[in-house]
């Protein structure tokens, strides 16, 4: 009931539009709005290193603490962490 009133829905991809126009509630209120970064501005070179990123809850369901386990037996890989805390 509450779908009738949304005006727009603003899709990031005409990929995710074409998923959402499948629903005919949402057929005629989707529209295509990519994201707006320049990808030719900018000159600032990054240097490639190789890393284990966890991007994600640090909440014990989701296995994190197995994560650190495995962090401290490989010493030599370095890991990157970025989340939130559980609440």
């Amino acid at each position: 009931g509450v779908y009738k009133f949304i005006d727009t829905i603003i899709c990031c991809s005409h990929f995710m539009k074409s998923k959402l126009d499948t629903n005919p509630i949402f057929r005629d209120k989707t529209v295509v709005i990519h994201n707006f970064i320049d990808k030719t501005s900018g000159t600032t070179q990054f240097e490639k290193k190789d890393y284990v990123l966890y991007f994600g809850r640090f909440s014990r369901e989701k296995g994190v603490q197995t994560l650190i386990d495995v962090c401290k037996s490989l010493p030599h890989i370095s890991f990157v962490f970025a989340g939130n805390e559980a609440i």
